[in-house]
C-alpha cells in the first residue's frame, strides 16, 4: 500500500512542485514520516518472549493441565505461570498473559495483535504504536495527495479535452482516495482498540482465549479508561500483564455480592 501511494504521488508531486511549494513540502514531510514509522514497525522487536532449550520440554500445557495430578508430565518450573497462562512447546517457555505464538515468526509475542505480511513482522507490545502512527500518517499522506491532484486538474475545455489533459491525475487521485479509505479504516479500528485496551487477536478470538473466555463478553480486565489506555499505548513500555490481570480479577471477585 505504501509503495502504491508513493508511486501515485510522483505525478501529483510534480504538479505540486510547479504550483505550490507548501503543498509539495507538506507531502514530502508526510512521506518521510510515514516511511520512518513503517521502518520502526517493521524492524523493531515486537515483544518476543524468551525461549528455552527445545530439548527440555515438548508439550503445550495449560496451568489447569499442570495442576492435574493424573497427568504424567515432566517437572516444570511454574514460577512464571499464572492461571490462564499457557506453556508453549515450540519456544519451550511459559507464555505470559496476552502473548501468542506466531508460527510465521516462530516466536511468542507479548500483547500479540496480529502478524502483518506488509511489515514482514508481528505487531505486538513494542511496535504497535509505530504501526498505528504509520497508518495515521499514511492516511494523511494519501488524502493530501488526493487534494493536490484535484487542485492540479485543468478545468477548461470539453469533456474529452479535460480527460486527455487530466487522465493521469484522475487515475492517481482515485487510487489515492481508495488508499486513504483503506488505511483510514485500519487507523480508526486500531484507534478504537487503543482506547479500549484491546488487541485484534483478543477481540476476534475472545471465545478461545483461556484468560478471557470465562469472563463476560463486555468485560475487559485490561481496560484502564480511554485516556489512560491511550497514554500507555503511545508512551508506555513493557508491562506485567499477569500481575495486572490477577489484581483486576481479584478486585472484581471481591466486589461481587
Amino acid at each position: 500500500m505504501s509503495g502504491t501511494i508513493s508511486y501515485c504521488l510522483v505525478p501529483v508531486l510534480n504538479k505540486a512542485w510547479r504550483s505550490n511549494d507548501t503543498y509539495f513540502l507538506t507531502a514530502i514531510f508526510l512521506l518521510f514520516v510515514s516511511l520512518l514509522f513503517y521502518l520502526l514497525a517493521a524492524i523493531r522487536d515486537p515483544g518476543y518472549t524468551p525461549r528455552q532449550d527445545p530439548s527440555t520440554q515438548n508439550q503445550v500445557l495449560s496451568l489447569d493441565t499442570l495442576e492435574n495430578p493424573k497427568t504424567d508430565i515432566p517437572a516444570l518450573d511454574l514460577s512464571h505461570l499464572s492461571r490462564g497462562s499457557n506453556y508453549c512447546r515450540v519456544c519451550c517457555a511459559p507464555q505470559p498473559i496476552r502473548s501468542k505464538h506466531c508460527y510465521t515468526c516462530g516466536r511468542c509475542v507479548r500483547r500479540f495483535d496480529h502478524h502483518c505480511p506488509w511489515l514482514g513482522n508481528c505487531v505486538g507490545e513494542r511496535n504497535h504504536r509505530f504501526f498505528w502512527l504509520f497508518l495515521g500518517c499514511e492516511t494523511a499522506l494519501a488524502l493530501w495527495g488526493f487534494i493536490i491532484a484535484c487542485g492540479a486538474m485543468s478545468r477548461s475545455g470539453t469533456v474529452l479535452e479535460w480527460l486527455k489533459a487530466n487522465l493521469m491525475l484522475l487515475v492517481c487521485s482515485l487510487i489515492l482516495l481508495l488508499a486513504a479509505f483503506t488505511t483510514g479504516i485500519l487507523f480508526v479500528y486500531h484507534s478504537y482498540l487503543m482506547l479500549c485496551g484491546q488487541t485484534t487477536w483478543e477481540q476476534a478470538c475472545r471465545h478461545r482465549i483461556s484468560y478471557l473466555k470465562e469472563l463476560d463478553d463486555v468485560y475487559n480486565p485490561f481496560d484502564e479508561g480511554g485516556c489512560s489506555n491511550a497514554y500507555r499505548f503511545v508512551c508506555g513500555g513493557t508491562r506485567d500483564w499477569d500481575q495486572m490481570y490477577s489484581a483486576t480479577i481479584n478486585r472484581r471477585v471481591s466486589l461481587q455480592p
